[in-house]
C-alpha cells in the first residue's frame, strides 16, 4: 500500500493529512501554539493507529518548511528527520503560503500573507481551478503596503499577524475578503500530502536528512554577526 504523510507546524496550528494512493484519508488539526514539539508525536501515532499502519507503510512525505514559526518548523522538520532516517521514504518540501492556497476549499484567486514584523510580510498570489494550484507569483518578503495593494483584487486573501498584534495586516485586511489563519482550520497537513501526489515527478523529493527550514530572513544572531 502507498500512504503519503502531510505534515504543517508553520503557523500555531499542527495540521497532519494522510493520503492513501491518490485519495485522501485523513487530516487532524490542532491548536497547540508554543507547544507543537508535546503534540506532534502523539498525533501521528494516534492518526497512524486510526489508518492500522505504521511508520514503514509511509512511501513519501510532504512537509511545509517555511516561512513561518521558527520554533514550530525546526520541531517538525527534526521531527520528520528522525522518523525517516533510514532514508527510504521520499521527503516533499512545501512552501507554507503554497500549501496554506492550496488547503483553500474554493477556486480563485488566493493570497497568502505572514507577518515578517518591521512593516513587511512574506506573501504570495495563487489562482485555485477545480482543485489545481498555479502560481501567480514568487515567494517574497515585501513590504506590507506593497502585498496590500498587490492583492486588491484577489477573491480572498488568507493572512497570518504571527503573533504580532500591531500587524498592518489586520487593519489592512478588514474590509476586504480575508481570512485570519488562525480561525480557519484549515486542512494544511492534508493539502501538503495531496500536493506531494501531484508532483510524483518533481525534481526537489529528497531524502529526510537533506530537509531544512526555510525561514526566508536572517536569523537575529546572523544580524549580528554582519553588525
Amino acid at each position: 500500500m502507498s500512504w503519503t504523510l502531510g505534515i504543517d507546524t508553520s503557523s500555531s496550528f499542527l495540521s497532519i493529512g494522510l493520503v492513501h494512493e491518490s485519495s485522501p484519508q485523513m487530516s487532524l488539526n490542532r491548536y497547540v501554539k508554543n507547544a507543537h514539539s508535546e503534540h506532534i508525536t502523539t498525533a501521528i501515532k494516534s492518526m497512524f493507529a486510526m489508518a492500522n499502519i505504521s511508520v514503514a507503510d509511509i512511501s513519501r512525505a510532504a512537509i511545509v518548511v517555511g516561512p513561518g514559526s521558527f520554533t514550530g518548523l525546526r520541531i517538525s522538520i527534526a521531527f520528520v528527520k528522525g522518523l525517516f532516517a533510514t532514508g527510504e521514504t521520499k521527503i516533499l518540501p512545501l512552501s507554507t503560503l503554497e500549501t496554506v492556497a492550496a488547503s483553500w476549499p474554493g477556486d480563485g484567486t488566493i493570497s497568502v500573507a505572514f507577518d515578517a514584523r518591521q512593516d513587511s510580510v512574506f506573501g504570495a498570489t495563487f489562482i485555485k481551478q477545480k482543485g489545481c494550484i498555479t502560481r501567480i507569483s514568487d515567494d517574497a518578503k515585501i513590504s506590507a503596503e506593497t502585498f496590500l495593494e498587490m492583492t486588491r483584487q484577489s477573491d480572498i486573501v488568507i493572512f497570518d499577524p504571527a503573533g504580532n498584534p500591531h500587524s498592518p495586516l489586520i487593519e489592512g485586511l478588514a474590509d476586504r475578503p480575508s481570512l485570519l489563519l488562525e480561525k480557519g482550520n484549515l486542512a494544511t497537513g492534508l493539502a501538503a500530502a495531496t500536493l506531494a501526489i501531484s508532483r510524483g515527478d518533481s525534481a526537489f523529493w529528497t531524502e529526510a536528512i537533506n530537509i531544512f527550514p526555510n525561514y526566508m530572513q536572517e536569523s537575529y544572531a546572523e544580524r549580528m554577526k554582519k553588525g
